[in-house]
């Protein structure tokens, strides 16, 4: 049995397993990467979703009493700095969607929330404990990206793959390593945005199933398109990605990187929106993001489909004055 009280809902019994319940499942969530090959890192995306279920149910100082004790607790098993990560990742990021939710923020600026705020925070953390400077730190990252190009190159030659191909990569490893590396903030940026949207769709799903929790943004995940003004930034990476080799090019790199990563997710909604008018079945759907997620083609078709919905408004969403509509297919 549960009863609101202001802004979050507290148990009025059994609350002695309750409270432990959430960070117990977030703490093994977040060791599942340590345990379980491949599948452990994304169940680890998850880490956030039920704190903010126990944000909601046990109240703000409660909650981040409880995060506190779990991050000290990873920190005691995992290791200090991943003690700290935790608490200013995950830990973060389930306060700033559920305060984003609170407020009744729409979809999009909870997400961006709950992926900048612990963002800069856990970057700014690392950089200061770097243990020599910036530029020591540049050098172990591509020499640790060398070592993977190389270790790539090897299993290739195991598997047979035409010589052409292992000696091109062979040939530009050094520059390949460079590459990787001036792209990890966008890398980085669009893996926050992925868990902070994968927490926010889970927790959407889990209200839906528990009415009595406080309601996110009602918009269907469906109807969701990037703001107008993204358009600029994708059109400013391209062209300086495609400049000569200056400080400004791996920043159109990673412009583009945020840019695509936007139009894929509004072309997966596109596709979202007329699979639910379609009644097309769950499995089938399923069976379709896959088929876009391991094709790197169909996935610049998705993305293209999320750029041109900007002119074609494929999905109808907007009125004759060219304003969003409110209504929606919920997904």
């Amino acid at each position: 049995m549960t009863a609101r009280h202001g802004n979050v809902i507290e148990f009025l019994h059994g609350a002695g397993f309750g409270i432990i319940a959430a960070p117990l499942l977030s703490f093994l969530l977040f060791s599942s990467a340590f345990f379980i090959p491949a599948f452990g890192w994304v169940l680890s995306l998850f880490a956030p979703l039920p704190l903010v279920y126990h944000y909601f149910t046990f109240g703000r100082r409660v909650s981040r009493i409880a995060m506190v004790a779990l991050a000290v607790l990873i920190g005691i098993i995992y290791g200090l700095k991943l003690g700290f990560v935790f608490m200013l990742t995950y830990s973060l990021m389930a306060m700033v969607l559920a305060e984003s939710i609170l407020r009744r923020d729409r979809m999009t600026m909870s997400v961006a929330a709950g992926a900048a705020i612990p963002m800069a925070l856990t970057v700014l953390y690392l950089w200061i404990s770097l243990p020599g400077p910036a530029s020591e730190f540049y050098s172990l990252l591509i020499e640790q990206v060398k070592a993977m190009v190389v270790a790539t190159i090897i299993s290739y030659e195991n598997a047979g793959v035409g010589s052409e191909q292992v000696a091109f990569l062979a040939e530009n490893s050094g520059q390949i390593a460079k590459w990787v590396v001036m792209m990890m903030p966008g890398t980085f940026a669009v893996a926050y945005l992925s868990m902070s949207l994968a927490n926010y769709l889970g927790y959407r799903n889990l209200q839906s199933r528990w009415p009595f929790l406080p309601a996110p943004d009602a918009r269907s995940v469906a109807s969701w398109s990037p703001p107008e003004k993204t358009v600029y930034m994708l059109i400013a990476g391209l062209i300086m990605a495609l400049l000569p080799e200056t400080a400004l090019k791996p920043v159109g790199a990673n412009l583009l990187i945020l840019g695509f990563t936007a139009y894929s997710f509004s072309g997966i909604c596109i596709i979202q929106h007329y699979f639910v008018k379609s009644h097309l079945p769950i499995f089938m759907r399923w069976a379709a993001y896959v088929l876009i997620a391991v094709q790197p083609f169909l996935l610049v078709m998705v993305a293209s489909v999320g750029l041109f919905d900007l002119w074609f408004d494929f999905r109808k969403l907007k009125n004759k004055d060219g304003d969003l509509n409110d209504d929606g297919i919920d997904s």
